[in-house]
């Protein structure tokens, strides 16, 4: 089917394409900009600032890539039956932008990394030489270098007195102190981020697809365009992100900076203004429940924060758990990880 059949003229407004097309490119530009930006500080910052372990970062950065993943399907329902694509994506940006900036506030004084042995708290400090990093046990005036071994013990080097040299696997246990606040900020802040995403992702890719009639087929192009704007964000963003924080020495910066980036598409949906009016609306036949769905998506912030929080608790006991083969790897999943593996068996059930 041409362009002719349908009985319209091509809109040559943006290199052969609807106008509106520039709009939406910019804002999901923008957009991948920061949650790219945000992506590439997490982890470094939830090990180095919050002095989580390994295995706790890794299931807390987990949990909130799946609950990324899985918010778009209530997005994506909510704006096809009440508020429609472009209101939806207004209120994702903006709930985006707070999540990013509150990162920015996260910060604060950094943990303090501590190891129990036998009873006994030890302050631990760290010395950075390049990118390698030492550990050491203080006690009192005196320090001992922390090695690990290969069979899970650690050696302390030069230890006396009350410090034993080497403490068996499982004699020892590493910990932080951290501030309550900051790690309540953290959660809070991740969950905002899902829930903006939740809104924005698949909405304004409905939008893009609104821009053209059934048949017209400049549809794919004008995706593969707006799919060059995603790469273009994340490349600038993974590139930038990390470069601020090392020019300025704060995380802290670079939350900020993907902010930035957020609020900017924000703004570039917000002051469109008639070149979007049309297209995303809100279906016809749909009631007014904005007020609810405001209300209902401020609520579902505690859920995110308890989901992002039991995924902490469930890696921290992980590794105790796990170690008792599959049924062990199950029972050490956090809450989200269970309801994501029930909701794989029941696919591959239903496959057939």
């Amino acid at each position: 089917m041409t362009d002719a059949t349908l009985g319209r003229a091509p809109s040559q407004g943006w290199f052969g394409h609807p106008k509106q097309l520039a709009i939406l490119f910019t804002s999901e530009m923008w957009e991948r900009f920061g949650y790219y930006g945000m992506r590439a500080l997490l982890v470094l910052y939830l090990v180095q600032h919050f002095v989580f372990s390994d295995n706790v970062a890794g299931g807390l950065y987990g949990a909130f890539t799946a609950l990324v993943y899985l918010t778009p399907l209530i997005g994506g329902f909510i704006a096809d039956n009440y508020l429609g694509p472009k209101k939806s994506v207004k209120l994702g940006a903006i709930f985006m932008s707070i999540g990013y900036l509150m990162l920015a506030f996260t910060g604060g004084q950094q943990a303090e990394p501590f190891v129990d042995i036998q009873g006994a708290r030890y302050e631990i400090a760290v010395e950075k030489v390049g990118e390698s990093q030492t550990q050491f046990l203080v006690d009192g005036d005196q320090r001992y270098q922390i090695t690990g071994l290969e069979d899970g013990s650690i050696r302390l080097e030069g230890a006396q007195g009350a410090v034993p040299e080497t403490v068996a696997a499982g004699g020892y246990a590493f910990g932080a102190e951290r501030n309550g606040l900051a790690v309540l900020l953290l959660f809070v802040s991740l969950g905002l981020v899902s829930i903006g995403n939740g809104y924005f992702k698949p909405n304004i890719s409905t939008m893009v697809g609104s821009l053209y009639e059934p048949g017209d087929r400049r549809r794919d192009s004008g995706f593969t365009i707006f799919y060059m704007g995603i790469n273009t964000g994340s490349l600038i963003s993974q590139f930038f992100g990390p470069l601020i924080v090392a020019i300025t020495g704060s995380f802290q910066w670079g939350f900020a900076f993907a902010g930035f980036g957020m609020l900017l598409a924000w703004l570039r949906i917000e002051l469109a203004g008639k070149a979007l009016e049309g297209y995303g609306e809100r279906p016809a036949d749909a009631k007014n429940r904005d007020w609810l769905i405001y209300g209902a998506s401020i609520a579902a912030i505690p859920v995110m924060w308890f989901l992002l929080n039991n995924a902490v608790v469930a890696a921290e006991a992980a590794r105790a758990v796990a170690a008792n083969g599959v049924f062990g790897y199950l029972a050490s999943l956090p809450l989200l990880g269970k309801v994501m593996f029930l909701s794989f068996l029941v696919s591959m059930i239903a496959i057939p």
